[in-house]
């Protein structure tokens, strides 16, 4: 028999169940909630992986200081952060990436990457002790950016492990970024089927005009050096959009290609990686 109007209940002890006497004087269980059946709280969302590249080279050719460059990495690690992404470092050879000292001198008037810079501890954890390249794959990875900076043009174009990844995060339809000179990792990049991956596609980067305005036309075309993103772009089949340079501090210049899978830049800005954030989320 139940609990009823002939049944008396019985106060459970400290964290036991509740039951009831019948006029029989049976104790029987009250019916409650198995904790053992109740339903499991669902899991949080496992956080998007976002991979941030930057060069390993320290120097040009002649000796005189490069990197990647400060704001080119500064304001997409902030974004990617507030949008709540999960973020990985890494560079061609691993372990402290170099950041081009002029960056941070040009950097004056931009608080939120002074910020960034001057919090050692932060660039010690971060670009100072960034992963090879080699070590990632894209089956772990949500989108990949990779920074600018003078010292890519001398180690993103021939890295195999650059294009393998570049390659393989565009044929899955996931996000795949680069900006200012970093779009030259995209020189080499060929698809299954041997194509250039940017065969076709409009593109943009740090122009011809760009070079010659900070007097590094010499450095870095050929055949004094490996090529502009201009004339190695335009030479693999793509369609190279100059912004121009007058207003060069403000400009951005992003193209969202191919389903969201390929976005350029010309320059940083708080939009492009804004932009590149809402596809990694989308």
């Amino acid at each position: 028999m139940g609990c009823g109007s002939s049944g008396t209940s019985a106060a459970p002890p400290s964290g036991g169940a509740a039951s009831c006497v019948s006029a029989e004087g049976a104790t029987v269980p009250t019916p409650r909630d198995d904790p053992k059946k109740k339903k499991k709280q669902a899991a949080p969302a496992a956080k998007k992986k976002v991979l941030i590249v930057c060069t390993s080279v320290s120097k040009f050719p002649d000796g005189s200081p490069t990197g990647w460059y400060l704001p080119e990495v500064a304001h997409p690690y902030s974004v990617f952060l507030k949008a709540g992404l999960e973020v990985s470092w890494a560079s061609i050879a691993g372990g402290e990436a170099p950041c081009d000292p002029g960056s941070v001198e040009a950097s004056g008037e931009d608080p939120e990457a002074l910020a960034f810079w001057n919090d050692k501890s932060l660039v010690g954890r971060t670009a100072g002790a960034t992963k090879k390249l080699s070590e990632f794959n894209a089956a772990d990875l949500d989108a990949v950016f990779f920074a600018g900076g003078f010292g890519t043009m001398w180690d993103f174009p021939d890295s195999e492990d650059a294009q393998k990844l570049v390659v393989a995060m565009f044929e899955a339809g996931k996000p795949t970024a680069a900006v200012c000179h970093g779009p030259i990792v995209f020189k080499n990049a060929k698809l299954a089927d041997g194509s250039l991956l940017v065969t076709g596609k409009e593109v943009t980067g740090f122009s011809n005009a760009e070079e010659a305005a900070v007097g590094k036309t010499e450095a870095v075309a050929a055949p004094s050096g490996p090529g502009s993103c201009e004339d190695v772009l335009s030479a693999a089949g793509a369609t190279f959009k100059d912004g121009g340079v007058s207003a060069l501090p403000l400009r951005s210049c992003s193209f969202d290609l191919t389903n969201r899978a390929l976005m350029l830049s010309c320059v940083p800005s708080s939009r492009t990686p804004r932009v590149f954030m809402a596809c990694v989320v989308w």
